[in-house]
Formats: structure tokens, C-alpha cells, sequence
């Protein structure tokens, strides 16, 4: 979706996009939003301390903050230091899918700081240490160093201490006690739901593959 830059109105288009993006908005929760950020950031843009205490509201149990360090960059489209409203949006919303592959993308994309398009064990560590304090089930750092470790072994089948982002949602996404510590919105009574959906989408996958071998 492309960025929509800050105006003191919010347009249709800006509305209709959001909505495409994110079905579980509506125009008056918009409005809503809107109003706030103009009330919180009258220049258009969101720092990150601002952000973060925003995204602490969802979470009241738990420390946004380390999460927050992390994720606010991927939002931050055009890496300006600061969020404009549509990716506000976004951003407060980017735990909602029910999508196990793309929640599980976008841990990895998260913890990718350095964009190299493939993490080592410590990334894993930190995407475990930030996602448990988010939900205030904070890890012991024995256990969390064991758990990335075993979550590493699993997904580096090269043996490079080095795992892309294909070999980490091959590794991740059929264990169960992994999703539940690398999503934050990860739900038990979902999950069998949401394996349901990635099957399907890999089902859709091959057969368009399969067909475009046929065709060539």
C-alpha cells in the first residue's frame, strides 16, 4: 500500500485503504484515531517515545519497549524517524492477523535489525526476550537462551549458525510452543485454525506452480 502522507483531514482514499488493509477498522474508529494523533502529534508525525507508549496501552501487562525498538522501524516506510498516520495505523494494528505465516514473517522482519535477510541465534534471543515482556510473561534468560538455541537447531539445516527467512517459517510455523513465545497474539484455540489456512494457501501455491510448468 503506498503511504499516504499527514493532512489535517483524512480523505476517502486514505480511509478506504486502511479499511482494505485492515478489516477489523471502521470509518468512526478511524475518525477516532485520527483525531488522536492530530491531539498527540499536531505536526503529523509520531516519534517513537510517543509510539511506544501508545503500544504499551495494548499491552498493560507487559513492556512495550524493547518490542517497540524493533518494530517501530518497520513502519517507519519512509525512514523518516517518525511515523505519519497511515502507518500509525498499522503499526497499532500489527497484531491482528490470524495469518500464521505472515505472523511469523513479520517476527522474523522485526528482528532482522540489521536487514541482512537472515538472523543468527541472538536475533532469535532478542525476538523471544522482547515478544514475552510485551505480553508479561517475562523469561528467565537460562531458558531463553535454551529456547532460542533449540529454535536455531531447528531451522538451520545448513549448519551456518545463519537461517533465512524461508528456513525460519519451515522450522517455526508446525511447532506449536514456538509460535506461542514468537507472536504476541498467538492463540491455542486459533492455531489448529490458523494451520488450516496455511495449508491451504500452500495447496494454492502448487497447483498455480503446477499449472505454470504445464504451461510452459
Amino acid at each position: 500500500m503506498d503511504i499516504v502522507f499527514f493532512s489535517l483531514e483524512l480523505t476517502r482514499k486514505q480511509i478506504d485503504d486502511l479499511l482494505h488493509e485492515i478489516d477489523t477498522l471502521d470509518d468512526e474508529k478511524l475518525q477516532e484515531m485520527h483525531e488522536e494523533f492530530i491531539e498527540l502529534c499536531p505536526d503529523g508525525a509520531m516519534s517513537k517515545e510517543i509510539f511506544t507508549k501508545k503500544f504499551q496501552s495494548q499491552y498493560p501487562k507487559g513492556k512495550a519497549s524493547s518490542f517497540c525498538r524493533y518494530a517501530f522501524d518497520i513502519f517507519d516506510k519512509d525512514k523518516s524517524g517518525k511515523l505519519n498516520f497511515t502507518e500509525y495505523v498499522m503499526a497499532m494494528h500489527i497484531h491482528e492477523s490470524d495469518d500464521l505465516e505472515h505472523n511469523l514473517a513479520l517476527a522474523f522482519d522485526i528482528f532482522d535489525y540489521d536487514k541482512s535477510g537472515a538472523i543468527d541465534q541472538k536475533e532469535i534471543l532478542h525476538m523471544i526476550t522482547a515478544t514475552s515482556d510485551l505480553l508479561g510473561q517475562t523469561m528467565d534468560i537460562t531458558s531463553a537462551k535454551n529456547l532460542a538455541r533449540k529454535i536455531m537447531d531447528s531451522c538451520d539445516k545448513k549448519r551456518n549458525k545463519s537461517i533465512t527467512k524461508e528456513e525460519f517459517l519451515d522450522g517455526c510455523k508446525s511447532v506449536k510452543d514456538y509460535c506461542r513465545v514468537l507472536i504476541p497474539n498467538f492463540d491455542n484455540s486459533k492455531y489448529n485454525h490458523m494451520k488450516a489456512k496455511l495449508k491451504h494457501k500452500i495447496h494454492i501455491r502448487t497447483c498455480l506452480r503446477e499449472c505454470s510448468h504445464t504451461i510452459l
